[in-house]
């Protein structure tokens, strides 16, 4: 016993560190530890065997423990040896894994016997209790991904397999297997972020553990291991304790620095695909610390010119003007991570227990509709009997569903900015801290009348603004994300409502944030900002400002405000070359007929090529898979097109059903109104600040005069509906005893 479980004694600080790994004895032997940790393997083998081969498991399992009680007083020494062994005698995964032959043999060593040392249930207690869990999660995860109906349910075997690292935790090296195999688990279905925080933890516990185990030959000091877990979220606090020496001696070849450097160099490959560069780039700088203690010139040569790709990447990501990330660009903070977020809700009886479940999940960039109804489909239909047939409900429509069938409404969703978490340091260039986010929103359409909201019909829908509200819907999720996980269980939704003119206020403030994104771009495009200020003060659909300014005030705009929009529609979607088309003509009050309209009722959703109506719940202002490239490894991503950037920040029209024209409006407050008109001068400076950068590009002369002639329309138009704004209250007054 004493032979055994000599190796299992903490490090002294005055005897010199031994040889890692491990040297082996000399044949025919075997080194003691050796010897402890394939007798443990071997036994756990036998306990999931049917008896009598089980009970001789046990005997074995409580003779090991009754060594480490009598030498230690405890058998905590010796639990990373039996969870090492137990993943060991298990993985890779059998059908003997679903057995619960081992569970029957750990809850048989719960009581002692009569040579027992004494106090055996407080001494084995930990130990016993560390075993059935993990032998708990190796079972559930034996059955998901054996077992037919769940089988094809990636997501709920990652959440089994996230768990066993956990359980794990205690041996580094059974933690790194695991986590290295959930990485495969979530890159062989294009999780890439999380595939790649998977390997990243992989890595950092790696490192941990190979800096005890060899001090002298680790290159990662303690705050080199602690910055780069601090820059992730896979290992959250108690992840991954420091390990004992027992713990570093099972399975070494997991603890090397050529294995680390494995992990670090999968992550980049990973984060590069999921376009999280920033990400990719923190662990790589982590990497060749290795390099440069070993001066692997060839090495590093490569990685500094991974690295430059990489910056050049980013520089033509956020240099476009995209406004989803003018608000992080302009505080200089690393934006969320490009994906794409939906909200899986099962409804109908079929689902049996699963019915009512609700999940947000997190999918890559260009991730569409149309994908993400063949997934959930292909992974959660099994569960159902035979022959069911699956139905994709509405998110805006009753959920009214035929018997024996079974409804899946899928969501796309997008991050609550405002609640998005940000480390105080981090990963991301310059050392700020990467973001998480555990709330989503989505908005669907709602018509308002003076006698409150009007039911939707089916068909295309033809409604003033003054009658389209949003309804938005706000969800929290058990957990942030990225992190090891693809999904998150949904724990509470709230709804708001935003009247008619709120929800004009909403259309004009994401319109001023793209007009903004774009005058401050680091490259201006000309034709990006072209677009932008004709789809602002010229849009073809709705009347734009005229038809606003007309649903919710009773402004006659000035005989003048006729600006000459034959012009500005037959320069659509202007470029350098199609505008030397357009002749040139002196505007004059005379030939003024029209105002400049709004771009925020006019726009093609670029979400999904299988489009989905508004009613739906597509959200109002979610990116198009243009707005960020997605990088490959191997290809350079060139920057985001300007065309497909102008396309990507206008907004889906409200429509739902058709109005009659004598139907009573809802009543406008003041506040509203004030809202309104101050949202319209928000616009107007963007407008302003958009021409001036369209100056300095030096385009043609007369796209400047009809720019400039429409930006002063709407300074006038805006002007005459704060007067009589004014003119309202003064009478207010005056009527008021």
């Amino acid at each position: 016993r004493k032979v055994l479980m000599a190796s299992l004694h903490q490090r002294k600080d005055n005897v010199p560190i031994e040889d890692y790994p491990p040297k082996p004895a000399k044949a025919p032997g075997v080194s003691p530890y050796a010897f402890l940790q394939g007798a443990a393997i071997a036994v756990f083998k036998a306990a999931a065997r049917p008896p009598p081969t089980r009970d001789l498991a046990v005997a074995s399992l409580r003779t090991m423990l009754e060594a480490a009680v009598d030498i230690f007083g405890t058998s905590e020494q010796l639990c990373p040896t039996l969870i090492y062994a137990m993943h060991a005698a298990f993985f890779p995964l059998r059908p003997i894994s679903c057995a619960d032959g081992v569970a029957i043999s750990l809850e048989a060593l719960k009581s002692g016997n009569e040579v027992s040392p004494a106090g055996w249930n407080n001494s084995v207690k930990e130990t016993l209790q560390t075993l059935q869990y993990a032998e708990i999660c190796i079972r559930k995860l034996a059955n998901a991904t054996m077992n037919p109906s769940s089988m094809f349910d990636v997501s709920c075997a990652v959440e089994l397999e996230s768990s066993l690292a956990l359980a794990l935790k205690s041996s580094p090296a059974a933690h790194v297997k695991v986590l290295h195999s959930l990485s495969n688990r979530l890159a062989a279905n294009e999780h890439w972020v999380e595939a790649a925080e998977a390997s990243t933890a992989a890595g950092i516990i790696a490192m941990q553990a190979f800096s005890i185990a060899a001090p002298t030959l680790c290159v990662w000091f303690d705050h080199d291991v602690q910055s780069l877990r601090d820059s992730f979220f896979a290992l959250p606090d108690g992840a991954s304790p420091v390990p004992a020496v027992a713990g570093i001696r099972c399975g070494t070849e997991e603890i090397s620095e050529a294995q680390i450097l494995t992990h670090l160099s999968r992550a980049v490959d990973l984060f590069t695909k999921g376009g999280h560069l920033e990400a990719a780039i923190r662990v790589n700088e982590t990497a060749q610390i290795a390099w440069e203690t070993h001066r692997q010139f060839d090495s590093l040569s490569e990685s500094h010119a991974m690295m430059a790709e990489l910056f050049r990447r980013l520089d033509a990501t956020s240099g476009v003007g995209d406004p989803k990330r003018y608000e992080w660009d302009i505080t200089s903070k690393p934006p969320p991570e490009s994906a794409t977020f939906w909200r899986i809700r099962l409804l109908g009886d079929v689902w049996d227990k699963m019915q009512g479940l609700e999940w947000v999940y997190r999918e890559s960039q260009d991730r569409t509709l149309g994908d993400m109804n063949k997934k959930i489909i292909s992974q959660l239909s099994p569960y159902l009997p035979s022959g069911t047939r699956v139905t994709a409900m509405s998110t805006n429509a009753e959920s009214v569903i035929e018997e024996g069938c079974a409804g899946v409404q899928i969501t796309a969703v997008q991050r609550d900015l405002e609640s998005i978490n940000q480390a105080a340091i981090g990963g991301g260039v310059g050392g700020t801290g990467f973001t998480r986010c555990g709330r989503f929103m989505f908005d669907t359409p709602v018509l308002f009348t003076e006698d409150g909201e009007v039911s939707q019909g089916q068909g295309a829908v033809v409604a003033s603004l003054r009658y389209q509200g949003r309804r938005r819907t706000i969800i929290t999720v058990d957990g942030q994300f990225p992190s090891l996980l693809p999904r998150a269980p949904i724990i509470d939704t709230t709804v708001e409502e935003m009247n008619p003119c709120q929800s004009a206020i909403q259309m004009l403030e994401e319109q001023t944030i793209a007009l903004l994104a774009a005058a401050h771009a680091r490259r201006p495009h000309a034709e990006l900002l072209q677009r932008l200020l004709q789809g602002s003060l010229a849009a073809g659909v709705n009347g734009g400002v005229p038809s606003l300014i007309h649903s919710f005030f009773r402004t006659e705009l000035p005989s003048a405000v006729a600006y000459h929009g034959e012009a500005m529609r037959e320069a659509e979607f202007l470029t350098p070359a199609r505008a030397v088309e357009v002749s040139p003509e002196t505007p004059t009050p005379s030939s003024r007929h029209s105002t400049p309209r709004l771009p925020m009722i006019h726009h093609k959703r670029g979400l999904s090529e299988n489009a989905v109506p508004m009613g739906a719940g597509i959200p109002l202002d979610t990116p198009t898979s243009a707005s960020y490239p997605t990088p490959s490894p191997s290809a350079k991503a060139p920057p985001p097109s300007p065309a497909s950037v102008a396309k990507s920040v206008l907004i889906t029209p409200i429509s739902t059903t058709t109005l009659s024209p004598s139907t009573p409006a809802p009543p406008l407050s003041r506040s509203d109104s004030l809202g309104l008109v101050q949202a319209l001068w928000k616009l107007y400076r963007a407008c302003v600040k958009v021409f001036e950068t369209h100056q300095k590009l030096e385009q043609a002369e007369h796209l400047e005069r009809l720019f400039e002639s429409a930006i002063q329309d709407l300074r006038v138009s805006i002007e005459s509906v704060e007067n009589d704004l004014e003119f309202e209250e003064a009478t207010d007054e005056i009527a008021s005893p």
